[in-house]
């Protein structure tokens, strides 16, 4: 994904940073690689886990497993328990 279609959409959906570019900028590809999470996956999930208690559910590998099939499993019980079954 190009940098400024990620730009576009951080503002048009959350108003983040409309019209300001940010001061740094890069990302990084290892192909055939599994992250590994450090120190900010244990804030990032009580975060996450907070939003959900205001009805904000997250679905991410971080939260479900780094894995494709991991995410989708997870995705879809999430969708179930919101539509109640």
């Amino acid at each position: 994904m190009q940098k400024a279609a990620v730009h576009e959409e951080l503002s048009r959906f959350y108003g983040v940073g409309a019209g300001v570019q940010p001061l740094w900028q890069h990302r990084y590809y290892w192909e055939r690689a599994i992250p590994q999470f450090d120190a900010r996956i244990g804030p990032a999930h009580a975060a996450a886990d907070a939003l959900a208690l205001q009805g904000l559910h997250v679905t991410a590998n971080w939260r479900a497993g780094v894995g494709v099939p991991d995410c989708v499993r997870h995705a879809r019980a999430l969708a179930a328990t919101l539509a109640g079954r």
